[in-house]
């Protein structure tokens, strides 16, 4: 879909093995418009999050997806909204995983403050949470 409507997708792994495993996959199948970075775990104070650069970032953020990093964590997925907060458009959604952990409900309901916006529950099968940049 991305490819036919000329968007793209900014993706971070901090495994190597999946990493390669990804961009492999990638290749494959001549997926042009995702730009997938393999970026170590880095401590940032109160939390951890994928050690890459600010400025590989696109300018204007409409959506985020979290699905990582891993539970357990420093931090745990906290880190998603400060690495690219600057850059979030006014309306753009952001996505947090595996929201029927209580880690996960407390990030979800911190973001929302921050932004003054409010969190949605959705999945039944497979919750994840969404909050939209007000």
């Amino acid at each position: 879909m991305l490819e036919q409507s000329g968007g793209s997708m900014w993706s971070l792994e901090h495994d190597e093995f999946w990493h390669r495993r990804a961009q492999k996959a990638l290749d494959r199948f001549r997926i042009r418009s995702v730009d997938l970075f393999h970026a170590p775990l880095t401590n940032y104070g109160d939390y951890s999050w994928y050690g890459v650069t600010g400025s590989l970032l696109p300018n204007s953020i409409s959506l985020v997806i979290c699905d990582g990093p891993p539970s357990g964590t420093p931090g745990g997925r906290y880190g998603a909204v400060p690495f690219v907060r600057d850059r979030l458009q006014r309306g753009a959604v952001v996505l947090l995983d595996d929201a029927e952990r209580a880690e996960e409900q407390a990030i979800a309901t911190r973001w929302a403050e921050e932004f003054e916006s409010d969190v949605e529950i959705l999945g039944k099968t497979k919750p994840y949470a969404r909050i939209v940049v007000c």
